[in-house]
């Protein structure tokens, strides 16, 4: 399905790091089958390691001031999203500086998003914006764009 599906080469294209020294996290991504025809559903499972002493804000959490995880696609013709991309296993908890509830991973950070073939060799693209933070470095927004 590689060939067919340019996927969230979010993982190793261009980014763009605004803030302080903090690297940013490894994306990768795999799809739920190898093959597809017009019609499936395949599942996309983003994740990335979280560097030790460092979180990652998830997309599952109401209003509150830290940057959600945002995946942003770009329309095609070709594939149609189902749903939006779905946090797997973060935690939840009330931040004590926001004073509200947000989520978060920590040592791993995984998303799944799910996505319906409606032409041959789909061209599916986009960008994830996110935030990650240190507890000594602080935060940082990343935005990563694949083309």
């Amino acid at each position: 399905m590689r060939k067919y599906v340019f996927l969230i080469s979010l993982v190793l294209t261009s980014f763009l790091v605004f803030g302080q020294k903090i690297p940013p996290a490894n994306w990768s991504y795999s799809l739920s089958q190898n093959e597809v025809k017009i019609g499936d559903i395949v599942e996309v499972t983003f994740t990335s390691p979280v560097p030790e002493g460092y979180h990652i804000y998830s997309n599952d959490y109401g209003d509150c001031p830290p940057v959600k995880a945002k995946f942003i696609y770009t329309s095609h013709a070709s594939y149609k999203l189902i749903g939006e991309a779905k946090a797997i296993g973060s935690h939840h908890y009330i931040d004590d500086i926001f004073e509200c509830e947000v989520a978060d991973f920590e040592n791993k950070a995984e998303f799944r998003q799910q996505i319906q073939i409606l032409k041959p060799d789909p061209k599916i693209s986009g960008i994830l914006e996110y935030q990650m933070c240190s507890l000594q470095m602080g935060c940082v927004y990343y935005l990563i764009m694949s083309s």
